[in-house]
């Protein structure tokens, strides 16, 4: 049951004119896009009415489902409309994804400490079967929605529906984000240039960068999951440029809004790239005025029930925690530029292939990248308002957008001139750089079945208020989502 997660209500995308002339791989990334979205704000809407989570979830899959079927020959069409060039990029698709998929089969868990908070987060949203108001008893901190709540709730979800354990949920779901960077990424680029060289420059720019794929050493998969909820925002409102949509504005504020519950950071830096390609590239001032305007409302009505339940006020210890960590955070981006070097090698001779072919939005792209080195340099220096919000080592991630856009010409005119090649070249590396993906998510992880059979004994043998002491380095994070036991590092 938990595949429908990715499917519906995405997959109603179809019945709206708006979509009839995309492809099906478009239609694919839109529909899990749509319906992630929708299933991270869903479970706020129906929190005031304490509705079961589940059986809503249940609802809702049942409505759509008898929806498409009544419809089902607007699917059909695009199903049977897939050329040659089309069913290879739906290949690329599916290799990408289990190449991404590849650790679920070789760990017990997740990596990372803070994948194990993200799952005990879960594990309360699905021990009370709805968004609960508290993170008791787990821990002390009755404003629940203080930490992000997007990435848990799918998780959840993904336990309720499939009946795996909340641990194989989260480590299923951090994989999954790292294929859904690269579809979000195509479907950007899929505006500017063909298909084929979208599919292709994508897949480089997620496999040959260090981040945002090294993310899952340490957990932070969240942060990749709202980078695809932005970039599909943006894609949404390339297309709104060209021709004003409600579906489609409707859709981009659904994103926009799955993106803030999950991860607040890169919704607002994304935020910024967004409002700059509105001010400068959107010239009609009515139209411009309408279009944000309409998304604001959108998007406020989708967080309004977040937004009223939940504090966001932030305390001056966060914020003097933010001042002493930047110096760490700068650093680990300037590691990661160092470590990407040949990517960004090859980036800055696409851009001056770019420059030198006159490539259409060029400069909104060259814009996007300086936008994201002053926030970054910004974070040195605190300027901006609110500056704390912007940590660098996430806000940098939104580079891989004007990045990936740099090289999208050079790859076209490879692809023109020796296809058989790149095509080759693009599968090797990417299986290449899929090694020490694997490996780094595979090394890092601290749960082995020894600790599963512990945790066993836990659940079976201790009391439900015990608080066990723990090692913060080791499995003992994972005791919360596993046992339902609080411990004293969380």
């Amino acid at each position: 049951m938990a595949v429908f997660l990715f499917i519906l209500p995405g997959i109603l995308l179809v019945l709206s004119k708006s979509f009839y002339k995309k492809g099906l791989s478009e239609v694919i990334v839109y529909c899990i896009g749509l319906s992630l979205s929708f299933f991270i704000v869903f479970p706020w809407m129906i929190k005031p009415y304490g509705f079961s989570l589940v059986w809503s979830v249940y609802a809702v899959f049942i409505i759509s489902a008898l929806i498409a079927a009544f419809n089902y020959k607007n699917i059909a069409r695009i199903v049977l409309d897939v050329d040659k060039k089309e069913a290879g990029i739906l290949l690329l698709l599916l290799f990408v994804t289990v190449l991404r998929l590849a650790p679920v089969l070789l760990q017990q868990a997740p990596a990372g400490a803070d994948m194990s908070m993200h799952s005990y987060i879960a594990r309360l949203i699905l021990d009370n079967d709805k968004v609960p108001s508290t993170y008791e008893p787990l821990l002390p901190v009755s404003n629940f929605g203080a930490y992000p709540s997007g990435f848990p709730i799918l998780i959840a979800l993904i336990s309720m529906l499939s009946r795996l354990p909340i641990y194989k949920a989260a480590l299923l779901l951090s994989c999954l984000t790292h294929a859904f960077v690269v579809f979000g990424i195509y479907l950007l680029l899929s505006n500017f240039f063909d298909k084929r060289t979208a599919m292709y420059s994508a897949v480089l720019t997620s496999f040959l960068t260090r981040s945002p794929q090294w993310i899952i050493r340490w957990g932070g998969n969240p942060t990749v999951l709202a980078l695809f909820f932005m970039i599909l925002a943006f894609s949404l409102i390339v297309e709104i440029k060209k021709e004003k949509d409600q579906i489609k504005i409707l859709f981009a504020a659904l994103s926009l809004a799955a993106a803030y519950l999950t991860h607040p950071i890169i919704f607002l830096s994304g935020g910024i790239l967004i409002a700059a390609y509105y001010l400068v590239f959107i010239n009609e001032h009515n139209y411009r005025a309408a279009t944000a305007l309409e998304l604001g409302l959108f998007g406020c009505f989708f967080l309004s029930p977040f937004l009223m339940s939940t504090s966001l006020a932030v305390s001056k210890t966060a914020i003097e925690y933010s001042r002493a960590w930047q110096d760490f955070d700068i650093r680990s981006v300037m590691y990661d530029l160092i470590a990407g070097a040949p990517f960004l090698l090859i980036s800055v001779y696409g851009l001056f292939v770019s420059w030198k072919e006159k490539t259409k939005d060029l400069f909104a792209f060259m814009l996007a990248a300086l936008i994201v080195c002053l926030l970054v340099i910004n974070y040195r220096f605190w300027l901006i308002p609110f500056s704390y919000l912007f940590y660098p080592g996430r806000t940098a991630l939104l580079m891989i957008i004007p990045l990936s856009f740099f090289i999208a010409p050079l790859v076209r005119t490879i692809l023109l001139r020796r296809g058989p090649l790149l095509i080759s070249l693009v599968v090797i590396c990417v299986s290449f750089y899929a090694v020490f993906y694997i490996y780094n998510s595979v090394s890092m992880c601290s749960v082995t079945r020894e600790d599963l059979g512990a945790f066993k004994w836990i659940d079976n043998s201790l009391s439900k208020n015990a608080v066990i002491a723990n090692n913060y380095g080791d499995a003992g994070i994972w005791i919360p989502a596993i046992t339902f036991r609080r411990i004293t590092h969380p």
